[in-house]
């Protein structure tokens, strides 16, 4: 071969750290505008006020949090938080919208509890979210119940006082939720649509794995039979694409990890119901109890929240390193078919026994 026509490869150059965050920057436009919009549906009722008092006790004051170590990938975003890493394009380990979110959060103080906060919040506004999806499929006992035992689970209360990517993310994926059913219902379908799309726009910047809730979220949706206007479509086709470009940036650094032992996986870890604690032993069979009774208020609703939980135990016994912080994706669906046992006398004895179970799980 001639040599005046060979040239050496150049190396290809790695996305700027700022391109895979651009989504999550539009994403949290959308959702600002969209609540701006939502005024009148913001106000916290008295009871949710004390739900989520008690959440706080639960994970500042019950929580071991004196004890919390940084380690893993939380670890490497604390030291972004501390300045003593710098901002990288990211990928599934080092989620961009994170790294820039605690970055920002560094420059107005160096104390742990600052970063943990964002957790807690995330926490709490997940408590709220639900309250607001179980209120508008099967009532607002419904809601408040399945908020209260949110508020107490152990598991979820555990990620509420860590940097990981799990309570933020979740919070942003059920606000998506209620925004699609306040699209559904009410005549603020644009802004609603603008919540719903910024909100899960920042759910998959922060974790891909929430798009397990894109298909229930869209389900219920649906069931409510909207008459939507071009913009509110224009609007929840925007954010549809925008999580599609957030999802594909993140994956262009390198696809998710365990994908060539997906069948390994899931043959070893379908049996295994640990993670679901306590849904794993009785405490499951009280859910399946609430789900009867909310049959008989909303069967569609409770029969896609039973199929939600199922295909979620297969997504998740399809990594290799499954755990409990992915089952934290379903508690709060969970939560709402517990709810359903508030509407009789028998129920609400169980409950009081689940309430126990729940905060020590």
């Amino acid at each position: 071969m001639n040599p005046q026509f060979t040239t050496e490869a150049l190396p290809a150059e790695p996305l700027a750290s700022w391109v895979p965050v651009l989504p999550a920057a539009l994403g949290l436009v959308l959702m600002v505008w969209g609540l701006m919009g939502l005024r009148s549906h913001l106000r916290v009722p008295l009871q949710l006020l004390g739900i989520l008092v008690v959440a706080v006790l639960v994970r500042v004051v019950w929580m071991p949090t004196e004890l919390h170590v940084f380690d893993g990938h939380e670890a490497e975003y604390y030291d972004i938080f501390r300045g003593e890493r710098s901002i990288s394009r990211g990928s599934v380990m080092l989620y961009p919208a994170l790294q820039w979110l605690y970055a920002g959060l560094g420059q107005l103080g160096s104390h742990s509890w600052l970063l943990l906060s964002v957790s807690i919040l995330g926490s709490l506004l997940s408590i709220v979210a639900t309250y607001g999806i179980g209120r508008r499929l099967l009532g607002v006992r419904v809601g408040a119940t399945a908020a209260f035992l949110l508020a107490i689970w152990g598991n979820h209360a555990f990620w509420a006082t860590s940097a990981y990517n799990v309570s933020l993310p979740l919070a942003m994926g059920l606000v998506a939720i209620w925004g699609l059913l306040v699209c559904a219902d009410e005549e603020e379908s644009t802004r609603a649509a603008a919540l719903a799309s910024g909100a899960a726009i920042l759910a998959v910047s922060m974790r891909i794995e929430i798009v397990l809730l894109a298909p229930l979220g869209l389900l219920l949706f649906s069931f409510r039979r909207p008459r939507l206007r071009r913009a509110t479509l224009g609007l929840l086709a925007l954010g549809a694409l925008l999580s599609g470009i957030a999802v594909a940036l993140i994956l262009s650094a390198g696809p998710l990890p365990g994908g060539e032992e997906r069948q390994e996986a899931l043959l070893s870890n379908i049996g295994h119901l640990g993670f679901w604690a306590p849904l794993d032993g009785w405490v499951g069979l009280a859910c399946l109890g609430g789900a009867v009774l909310g049959w008989r208020r909303n069967a569609r609703v409770t029969a896609v929240l039973l199929l939600f939980l199922v295909g979620l135990h297969l997504a998740i016994a399809s990594f290799n390193d499954a755990g409990f912080r992915h089952s934290v994706l379903g508690l709060w669906a969970a939560a709402i078919l517990l709810g359903a046992l508030a509407d009789s006398v028998t129920g609400r004895l169980v409950l009081a026994a689940v309430s126990i179970s729940v905060l020590l799980h």
